[in-house]
């Protein structure tokens, strides 16, 4: 016998006018006819036909779900309908509702936990929803979901509202709970783009909601291939768009479905989101609006998880207060602990908002083996507002650090805020911290007041916030002191490092605060062959602190053959540093051998004076087939002694 949302279709579907619920009760593709009557009778609604009736009437229909579990299109991973091959475009408003299958069931973990959901209706082919659209508790392995249109010359001004909710990405319906990095099993698109080619201006408003703070709405991104992912676009004209309301909350993205480990990656573009109405939110200052992001790669534009610049960079473009990365976990398990694996950078934005003043609009980074924030291209830093973000970084690179740029006298130049520059510090009764700091930045060159965050580092990474300070026009380039009240259960030591960003009243926000550097080799004992020998070098920094970081030591014989490891600096007297690691030297000699140490700067907050790497070469003494002398000399009599 058939459920009584099935005698709701004969009656309203046929007849009667007004809004009906279809129910597909068969996974058959064939353009057969009685698949298409989607009747009260058993065995006579395919996914086509449903669509077919959907789409004969204005009203907001909805497709249901009611396919048998022993359907020859059914199996362990779930029951497809839709045709991979197929394309096809839906004009109506319509709910499609996967939730309704039996067996079905609705996530009711809150964020940042994982999903319990089951899920059973997978759906394949490419779909375009040109009319409001709810998508519910489906499975898109492949494809692409449109919401809106770019290939169309006519898109109505009409308010529109688009929703996916309880939905998975680039995973069958059964949903794998732990799968290796990067073992997806396709390539979905979901595409939002409401704007008009036919060049009329929009007025009416748009929304999309992916996701959202109840348990039942979360989705789950799982993994998508080349150029697939999360995508909110918008026209290069803004006057054939319309504005936009985008809300993205509770989501997990790139995660297993138990929001434990990494699972491969599914990224967020955001592209020529113009419109001075619109909003674009991912996250949330609550906890139930909070994604979990993890990224694999190891860098380049398939590596981030949010992505606002690729292809459409302009690092003067002004910050549009209205899209914010708020509040979401990057790199970080459902426990609040950094994921296993490293991961490449996170971010990779300009003229938006990451984080926040407010308690809870700052987002948490971890285990990022690259930059968490990147704002430009190689050599400017682009105009972006980075607040009350943390971060535990992770194997001894920094949490977010937009370039290592030098300061320039008043600031004149066009890249960006000048850093901070810390001059002192000292601890204080009651919990106190006080601070000496001064930037140099003349009011005519950059817009006062600006606002200062301070950080205590944990390795490079600025990890917890100490607080806050403004900096005024009268302040402008000269020395200020600051006491701040630190966080209850916070202390900081003489030996911790302490960084600092400069926000200006634009909202752009300095590269953190870092120290120039010089870098040497310490005397280093004798290499011998196949025997692990520690190589030392000395970091002294031109400020207050003790240099931190990892140093990368190769020991090269050619141009192709080379032994390296990593030193970790750890501090050794007022603003100096050493460390050492280990190499064997395995291979045959030959005249020419070089040792080379290089601190690259883009995730550590020492360089040079320019910004760059610092890179020192020593030339290897050999002695013998078996000794190599460096950071000393040859006696002449097969042995090495200590340069003066």
């Amino acid at each position: 016998m058939r459920s009584a949302i099935a005698v709701l279709v004969f009656c309203l579907g046929i007849g009667q006018a007004g809004a009906a619920t279809f129910v597909v009760d068969t996974t058959d593709q064939s353009t057969f006819t009685p698949f298409r009557q989607c009747t009260a009778a058993v065995n006579d609604c395919s996914w086509y036909g449903a669509i077919q009736r959907a789409e004969a009437t204005p009203e907001v229909d909805t497709i249901a779900f009611n396919i048998p579990s022993n359907d020859p299109g059914c199996s362990v991973a779930g029951c497809v309908v839709g045709l991979s091959t197929q394309t096809n475009l839906l004009t109506r408003p319509i709910v499609i509702d996967g939730l309704t299958q039996p067996g079905t069931q609705a996530n009711t973990n809150p964020a940042p936990q994982g999903l319990n959901s089951i899920l059973v209706i997978e759906l394949a082919g490419n779909y375009t929803f040109q009319d409001s659209a709810t998508l519910r508790g489906i499975a898109v392995v492949s494809g692409n979901i449109t919401f809106g249109s770019t290939s169309f010359a006519s898109f109505d001004d009409i308010e529109r509202d688009y929703a996916v909710e309880n939905c998975y990405f680039g995973v069958q319906a059964s949903g794998p709970i732990v799968v290796p990095g990067g073992q997806g099993t396709g390539s979905p698109n979901l595409r939002f783009s409401p704007v008009s080619n036919a060049g009329t201006a929009l007025s009416q408003l748009t929304t999309l909601r992916i996701g959202g703070v109840l348990p039942e709405f979360r989705n789950w991104f799982a993994t998508t291939l080349a150029d697939g992912g999360l995508t909110v676009t918008g026209s290069a004209n803004f006057q054939v768009q319309g504005p936009i309301q985008v809300k993205i909350e509770g989501n997990l993205f790139g995660t297993d479905k138990l929001a434990m480990s990494r699972y491969s990656e599914f990224p967020i573009y955001v592209r020529n989101v113009t419109n001075v109405a619109s909003t674009v939110t991912i996250g949330g200052i609550n906890p139930s609006q909070r994604n979990s992001f993890v990224t694999v790669g190891s860098g380049g534009f398939a590596g981030r998880a949010i992505d606002t610049v690729s292809n459409n960079f302009n690092p003067d473009q002004p910050i549009n207060p209205n899209i914010r990365v708020l509040g979401n976990y990057f790199g970080l398990t459902a426990s609040g602990l950094p994921t296993l694996l490293p991961n490449a950078g996170f971010v990779y934005a300009s003229g938006i908002v990451v984080g926040g003043v407010v308690p809870g609009e700052g987002n948490v980074f971890a285990a990022n083996d690259a930059s968490a924030i990147e704002s430009g291209s190689s050599s400017p830093i682009g105009r972006i507002t980075i607040l009350g973000n943390t971060s535990f970084g992770s194997d001894g690179f920094g949490a977010f650090h937009n370039r290592t740029v030098p300061n320039d006298a008043g600031d004149a130049d066009t890249f960006g805020q000048n850093h901070p520059v810390i001059e002192g510090f000292a601890n204080l009764p009651n919990n106190q911290l006080e601070i000496r700091y001064r930037v140099d930045s003349a009011t005519v060159n950059q817009p006062y007041p600006l606002l200062l965050e301070f950080y205590r580092g944990i390795g490079n990474a600025p990890a917890v916030l100490l607080g806050r300070d403004s900096y005024t026009a009268v302040d402008a380039s000269n020395e200020k002191t600051v006491v701040l009240t630190l966080p209850v259960g916070v202390t900081v030591l003489s030996s911790d490092l302490l960084l600092a960003s400069a926000t200006d009243a634009s909202g752009a926000t300095s590269v953190f605060s870092w120290t120039p550097m010089v870098l040497s080799f310490a005397d280093n004992a004798p290499l011998f062959n196949n025997q692990p020998t520690p190589v030392r070098v000395r970091a002294v920094a031109d400020g207050i602190f003790a240099p931190r970081g990892k140093v990368k030591i190769i020991l090269e014989e050619s141009s192709f053959i080379e032994q390296s490891c990593f030193a970790t600096l750890v501090p050794s007297g007022f603003a100096q540093s050493t460390g050492e690691c280990n190499l064997t030297w395995t291979r045959g000699v030959s005249g020419g051998l070089q040792l080379r140490a290089r601190y690259a700067p883009q995730n550590q907050p020492f360089a040079s004076v320019t910004g760059q790497d610092l890179l020192v070469t020593r030339v290897v003494a050999v002695i013998d087939g078996n000794l190599f002398c460096h950071g000393f000399e040859d006696n002449s009599n097969g042995t090495c002694r200590a340069l003066p």
